[in-house]
């Protein structure tokens, strides 16, 4: 097909236009746009974008998000990460270290809330390297959190809240990560700590992961601190989880590992449908045995993984519902001042996302679970002025 073909939608066809914002293209030319989506990833895993502007200049933002939409309504599931548009049933063709470099000081704020909440800092400890400057929230302070969440959660944070005091009473604690990007900076920020820690009760630490990098984290015989248990069985594609019918046998014939508190992944959350996904259906089971043998079912994900559409992105492992998960732990938006070098499409997607999300963290809650957000300097504050008031953390500081 000639350039001024895919220009008219192919010789002899009847031109149908629509408008997108101040630019208006032809239902044809967005529909050979979508076919040549379709086959790059049926081809290679994953379409760059700038592949994909390289072919169809001048492709507004808007019009590959309705791309996008348009597959996923014939059947398709498509998504958009980063700089690239995957295949959502087939999400496991990104590494670990694609994965990783993502959103990374996102999920280093939500890493230092989620070891804040496994540790529970009554004072700010002393046997940490002076060299690392990660966040640290105090016991009193996530406590308080708990309380000031929205009004359909109340009950779930009122448990919450009580089985965390338990669990912060406890001296020796047992705690699961599942494999994932977000739980592997948790890892990594735990292994700071030299257990038992001052300032809390933990006197021992034991760490099982299905994850063989949390596993070399946390297993290295220079972390004498911490004990790690990895689960048997099969690596999974190019990621590092362990999962498969082995691992399954493995975590549910072994009756002694009841975990105080399990923290998984997510590859996104779609907040109005009340879904959390998976990157394979072997992991997503393993999540829900980790969350079955677990007192605290905690859902860890940047910011970036919550959305409003109903765009199916994996493999569904839990509801967002009280019966199935207990709390979610996410980041504030980076503010825009803070965003670095970007283009003017990326920087007005990300404007978008700031607007949108108190109104996600208010869907999770209207289901009856609390969101603690993570904050830093560099975030918005949250929450926002003119937005129902929760998790600030303008207060005390541990």
């Amino acid at each position: 097909m000639s350039k001024n073909q895919l220009r008219k939608g192919g010789s002899g066809d009847k031109e149908h236009s629509r408008t997108e914002g101040n630019t208006t293209e032809t239902r044809d030319h967005a529909s050979v746009r979508r076919r040549f989506i379709t086959r790059h990833i049926n081809a290679h895993g994953k379409l760059l974008i700038a592949d994909l502007l390289a072919a169809f200049p001048g492709t507004k933002p808007e019009s590959i998000k309705g791309d996008i939409a348009s597959m996923n309504r014939a059947g398709g599931s498509y998504r958009k990460v980063g700089k690239e548009i995957l295949d959502g049933t087939a999400p496991a063709t990104l590494g670990l270290a694609d994965r990783s470099s993502m959103n990374g000081e996102e999920k280093s704020l939500v890493a230092d809330l989620a070891v804040s909440f496994l540790i529970g800092f009554t004072q700010a400890p002393e046997n940490k390297k002076p060299s690392l400057k990660d966040r640290i929230y105090s016991e009193r302070q996530i406590l308080q959190w708990l309380l000031s969440c929205g009004p359909d959660a109340k009950n779930t944070a009122q448990r919450v809240r009580a089985i965390l005091l338990k669990h912060l009473a406890e001296t020796s604690r047992i705690v699961a990560l599942d494999d994932g990007t977000t739980t592997l900076r948790v890892a990594e920020k735990l292994r700071k700590f030299l257990v038992p820690v001052s300032g809390t009760n933990l006197n021992h630490l034991t760490v099982c992961t299905n994850s063989r990098e949390i596993f070399n984290v946390l297993g290295d015989s220079a972390v004498e601190q911490i004990r790690a248990i990895v689960v048997g069985g099969q690596q999974i594609g190019r990621s590092s989880a362990i999962a498969g019918p082995l691992a399954e046998h493995f975590l549910r014939s072994c009756a002694l590992l009841q975990f105080s508190v399990s923290m998984v992944g997510a590859s996104s959350m779609t907040v109005d449908k009340g879904l959390a996904f998976s990157d394979t259906q072997e992991e997503a089971i393993i999540k829900g045995i980790l969350f079955s043998k677990s007192a605290l079912r905690v859902i860890v994900v940047d910011n970036a993984k919550l959305d409003r559409r109903g765009v199916r992105h994996g493999y569904a492992f839990c509801s967002l519902d009280p019966q199935f998960c207990d709390l979610v732990i996410t980041n504030s938006p980076i503010a825009l001042e803070f965003l670095g070098d970007c283009d003017e499409d990326e920087r007005k997607e990300h404007a978008e996302r700031i607007n949108e999300f108190p109104d996600l963290v208010k869907a999770i809650e209207v289901r009856g679970i609390p969101v603690l957000v993570a904050v830093s300097e560099r975030t918005m504050k949250f929450p926002y002025e003119g937005h129902p008031g929760k998790n600030s953390t303008d207060g005390e500081k541990p």
